[in-house]
C-alpha cells in the first residue's frame, strides 16, 4: 500500500506541474483502448504455459516541454491470462509418525490443466517524443516504465487428475489406492487466489495521430509490455500435499518466476489543450508583396508613434489571431487592425514583442498578399500550360500536389465569393458508366483534400469529362497514365 501511494503522489504531482504550465506548452490527453497477446510468463517443472490473450484501457496525460520531447503518466487497467498443463510424477519427501520414517508421497499429474487470470491497475512513466509528417498526422513514440497493482489475480484448473502414491524405501512398499490414508485420484476442480505482489514493467508505444479536428485526432499503434519482476510474493509451496492443499501453479515450486508480457494493437483519441507549436512560414511568397508587406509593418511617423507600453496591448492582438490552418477571411479585420496598430509602434516598442509573435504577423500578413484570386487565376494557367494535374483517386498525391493544394485551399478559404470546378478524366479503358465512377471518385478526392485545407464545400463544383478531351493519344499505356487526371478551374471570381 505505502508503494502504491508513492506512485500516485508521484504522478499526481507530474499533473499538476503539466497543468501549472499548461498554458504555455502543448499537452495531450490520450485516451486508448486495445488487445492482443497478454500473458503471464512462465515455465513450469512439470509440463508447459501457453500464452493467452487480453486486453487494456488507458487514459494519459503527457505534457510536451519541447516542440517534440515530453513526459507522460497516466491510469490503465490490463487483463492477463495464461494456461499451464502439468504433465509428470512430482515427489516430496514426508514422515511417518506413526512407523517412525520418511516416505515419499508421489503425486503423478495426468493432463492437469490450469488457467490463470489477473487484472492490474498500471501506472506508467515515460518519455514521450511526437513528430508531424504534415498538417494531418502526426507519429508518436512513448518509452518508460510501469508500475502494476493487483486487482485480481485467481486460477482455476479446468481438466485433468493428481495420482498420489506413499513408496516406503525402508519396506519397499508401494501404497496406491488407499483413499482413507490418502493415496489415490483427486480430479476437483480446484479455484483460488495468487499470493500477488506489485510488479515493474517496462513498455513502448508507437501509434500515428490523424487529426480530424484541431481539438481531435483518432489514434491507432501499437505496443508492448515487458515485465521485469516476478508477480508472486513466493514460490516454496509444493503445488499438490499429502494433506490434500492445492496451491496454484504460480504460486508453487513448479515455477521460479511469473512476469508479464504484452504485446497488441490498440486504437483511442488524443485530445490536445495547450499552446500549439506555431508552424514554420513557408519562404515561398511573392517578392512585391513581401517587400510592401514588411514596408508597411516597419512604417512609422512621428505622427503615429505610440506610448512605449502600448506593445502590450498590441502583442495580446496578435496573440489572439488564430493560425494560418484556422485563419480564413472572418479574421482579416482582425489582422488588418493588429497589422495597423503594429505599423503605429516606435521602433523600441516594436523590439518588446516577441520574436514568435511579430514572425506570426508578418506570416498571417504574407499568406492573406498570396491568397488572391488574381494570383490563383494566373498559378492555374501557368500549371495547366505544362500538364499539372492530380492523377491519383486513391489519395496518393505527390508533394506538389499538395503543396498546391494547400495554395488553392488558401485562396479560397480568404475569398468566399470564389468558386472553382474539378473535372475527373479517365483513359478509355472499360465503358463509360465504369469511367463516369473512376472520373468522379477523382474529382471527390481532391474536393475532399482541398476541405480538408480549409475550403468550403459549396465553392467547389465536381464533374467527370470521362476519357473525352485527351491530353494524349489512348494508345499506349504512357499515354493512358497522361489522361487518368483531374483538372480545377475558375468558374467564380
Amino acid at each position: 500500500m505505502k508503494n502504491i501511494k508513492t506512485v500516485v503522489a508521484a504522478a499526481l504531482g507530474l499533473l499538476m506541474v503539466g497543468q501549472v504550465s499548461a498554458h504555455d506548452n502543448y499537452n495531450y490527453l490520450h485516451i486508448n483502448a486495445g488487445g492482443g497477446l497478454h500473458t503471464l510468463r512462465h515455465n513450469p517443472e512439470l509440463g508447459s504455459s501457453t500464452p493467452g490473450f487480453g486486453g487494456t484501457f488507458n487514459a494519459n496525460y503527457i505534457h510536451f516541454f519541447g516542440k517534440h520531447s515530453g513526459i507522460g503518466t497516466g491510469v490503465g487497467l490490463s487483463y492477463y491470462q495464461s494456461r499451464s498443463k502439468i504433465e509428470g510424477m512430482d515427489v516430496s519427501a514426508e514422515f511417518d509418525t506413526y512407523n517412525g520414517q520418511y516416505y515419499e508421497y508421489r503425486m503423478i499429474y495426468t493432463d492437469w490443466k490450469e488457467t490463470q487470470r489477473a487484472l492490474d491497475l498500471e501506472i506508467p512513466l515515460g518519455y514521450y517524443n511526437r513528430f508531424d509528417f504534415n498538417d494531418h498526422t502526426s507519429f508518436m513514440a512513448g518509452i518508460g516504465g510501469k508500475f502494476c497493482f493487483p486487482f485480481y489475480y485467481r486460477y482455476e484448473v479446468t481438466d485433468g487428475e493428481i495420482e498420489t502414491k506413499g513408496f516406503y524405501p525402508f519396506k519397499n512398499v508401494l501404497l496406491e489406492d488407499i483413499p482413507h490414508h490418502g493415496f489415490g485420484l483427486d480430479d476437483t476442480k480446484y479455484s483460488g487466489t495468487n499470493d500477488r505482489k506489485p510488479a515493474f514493467a517496462v513498455y513502448l508505444d508507437l501509434g500515428l495521430n490523424h487529426w480530424i479536428k484541431d481539438n481531435l485526432a483518432i489514434y491507432w499503434g501499437v505496443y508492448c509490455n515487458y515485465g521485469l519482476t516476478d508477480l508472486i510474493k513466493s514460490h516454496k509451496q509444493a503445488l499438490y500435499d499429502k494433506d490434500a492443499n492445492y496451491a496454484g501453479v504460480h504460486n508453487s515450486n513448479q515455477v521460479d518466476k511469473v512476469r508479464l508480457l504484452a504485446i497488441g494493437a490498440k486504437v483511442g483519441v488524443t485530445i490536445p489543450f495547450g499552446k500549439k507549436p506555431e508552424p514554420e512560414v513557408s519562404d515561398t511568397v511573392f517578392v512585391k508583396d513581401t517587400v510592401s508587406l514588411e514596408d508597411q509593418l516597419v512604417l512609422q511617423t512621428p505622427d503615429t508613434l505610440a506610448a512605449d507600453s502600448s506593445w502590450i496591448d498590441v502583442a495580446d492582438m496578435i496573440e489572439k489571431l488564430p493560425n494560418w490552418d484556422r485563419f480564413n477571411y472572418k479574421n482579416k479585420p482582425a489582422l488588418e487592425e493588429a497589422t495597423k496598430a503594429f505599423a503605429s509602434l516606435s521602433d523600441s516598442a516594436k523590439a518588446e514583442i516577441p520574436e514568435n509573435l511579430r514572425d506570426k504577423l508578418l506570416g498571417l500578413n504574407t499568406k492573406v498578399a498570396q491568397s488572391t484570386i488574381p494570383n490563383l487565376e494566373s498559378s492555374l494557367k501557368i500549371k495547366h500550360s505544362y500538364g499539372f494535374a492530380f492523377s491519383s483517386s486513391d489519395g496518393h498525391f505527390t508533394n506538389e500536389q499538395l503543396e498546391y493544394m494547400h495554395f488553392i485551399a488558401d485562396c479560397l478559404k480568404m475569398n468566399p465569393q470564389a468558386k472553382i470546378s474539378v473535372i475527373g478524366y479517365t483513359c478509355n479503358i472499360g465503358s463509360e458508366n465504369q469511367n463516369e465512377v473512376f472520373g468522379y471518385d477523382r474529382a471527390i478526392h481532391v474536393r475532399n483534400y482541398l476541405v480538408r485545407y480549409g475550403a468550403f464545400e459549396d465553392q467547389i463544383e465536381m464533374d467527370t469529362r470521362t476519357f473525352h478531351n485527351p491530353v494524349a493519344p489512348n494508345n499506349c499505356e504512357e499515354n493512358r497514365s497522361k489522361n487518368r487526371r483531374t483538372e480545377i478551374n475558375l468558374i467564380k471570381k
